[in-house]
């Protein structure tokens, strides 16, 4: 099961405007510098056939959009400040679970863990196939990134 950056593109795509009507595409520019990039992010850990993780990272702005989307409110509404993690949180899920099913088909069982917020965006971990997917909203750069562990290795 190896993730490619086109797979990553296309089911984060989709998924994105399909539950929070978020459009987006590749990213026609340089990545942000990481360090300094002021991104908030999610990971969901998924264990089965394979087992490995799916990170989802947006600037907090990105995030209070695919909230407001997903709420049906105006970007000022007190809901969005209070809920858009979890609507990060929840947008990875989907995603997380059209990968998998994208990789593996539809027949084999994967267990998702709960997903967490991150604060600090680090690098793919482990010795498995990982693969970063940056997109573009709106003049503003996110990251969808699938680390898929090797056979006996542990990653999450």
């Amino acid at each position: 099961m190896k993730p490619t950056q086109g797979l990553l593109e296309r089911v984060a795509a989709r998924v994105l405007a399909e539950a929070a009507y978020l459009f987006v595409e590749p990213l026609r520019r340089d990545p942000p510098e990481v360090e300094s990039w002021p991104a908030s992010g999610a990971r969901v850990a998924f264990s089965g056939p394979a087992r490995g993780y799916v990170e989802i990272w947006a600037p907090d702005e990105v995030a209070r959009q695919l909230a407001a989307n997903m709420l049906g409110q105006e970007l000022d509404a007190p809901e969005v400040d209070e809920t858009f993690v979890d609507a990060m949180m929840e947008t990875l899920n989907v995603i997380c679970g059209n990968l998998l099913a994208e990789l593996a088909g539809q027949e084999p069982l994967f267990r998702l863990g709960a997903p967490r917020a991150c604060r600090r965006l680090a690098p793919l971990e482990g010795d498995g196939a990982g693969v970063d997917a940056w997109l573009q909203t709106g003049g503003h750069a996110l990251l969808v990134r699938m680390q898929v562990a090797a056979r006996h290795s542990r990653v999450a």
